[in-house]
């Protein structure tokens, strides 16, 4: 490896796996070998939090767009890396009278995310 490369750091997204990383260095004029070691290590799913927006309707007009927010997506990611996207819902209706209903938010899945909701009203 050239000399300049042995400070880089490379970053890459890495999937829920477990790896082994073993390092090497050959002796040169500015380095001596060192042994080579395995070193294991283990990405886990990281927390992904997901909440309905709370919204408020007038009686007898039509519920507003439900819809959710997402709190603790990893580097560049965003929701279009779940594989099944969350659907928020309401026992709502137009004709509901006035009062507090649940706004929920459920049915998400990801390889790299473990989902937890959290509800508006």
């Amino acid at each position: 490896a050239d000399k300049n490369q042995r400070n880089h750091l490379w970053l890459i997204k890495l999937i829920i796996y477990t790896y082994q990383v073993i390092a090497s260095v050959t002796a040169d004029n500015n380095f001596d070998a060192a042994t080579s070691s395995a070193y294991t290590f283990t990405i886990t799913k990281v927390t992904l939090k997901v909440t309905a927006d709370s919204k408020s309707k007038t009686l007898n007009l039509p519920l507003p767009k439900l819809s959710k927010f997402f709190t603790g997506f990893a580097q560049e990611d965003d929701s279009t890396s779940l594989t099944t996207q969350p659907v928020v819902t309401t026992t709502a209706t137009a004709a509901s009278p006035v009062g507090d209903y649940p706004i929920t938010v459920s049915g998400g899945s990801s390889a790299n995310y473990n989902l937890s909701y959290e509800a508006g009203i």
